[in-house]
């Protein structure tokens, strides 16, 4: 597991599949926290991230597209050095059942926390890179 704010795992290296957890998970995140993971497959690989735990703040402490003053988890695929966001999430969800794929080898999640609160335990979601 990966506890470090700024991961790159490339499936070249052995690590085919794990899992990633924001900072101090499964205790209180740190506030004010920008943290990235890359996960890099070779050319005919995807990525499959399935989010196994989702807890974080958001002032209506829910689920929901509205992530306004809410700390954030972005999923976007890498496709010739651009970016573009598959789905971002916020809130808490007790059993998530929230799995993406990419559509290129490679996969960035960014987690960002902008509140100075206690009230969130962050995240994990594990990983596999599929040909």
């Amino acid at each position: 597991m990966e506890d470090s704010c700024d991961v790159t795992i490339d499936s070249s290296s052995g690590h085919r599949q794990g899992s990633i957890r924001s900072p101090r998970y499964p205790r209180h995140y740190p506030p004010s926290t920008a943290c990235s993971y890359r996960l890099v497959g070779n050319s005919t690989e995807r990525v499959q991230l399935m989010f196994q735990t989702f807890d974080l703040y958001h002032p209506g402490k829910v689920a929901e597209k509205n992530c306004l003053d809410a700390d954030i988890v972005k999923v976007s695929t890498i496709i010739d050095g651009g970016k573009a966001e598959i789905d971002a999430f916020c809130g808490s969800v007790a059993n998530p059942k929230i799995q993406l794929m990419s559509t290129g080898p490679e996969l960035l999640i960014e987690f960002l926390s902008f509140q100075n609160t206690n009230t969130g335990t962050g995240f994990q979601a594990e990983y596999r890179f599929l040909q």
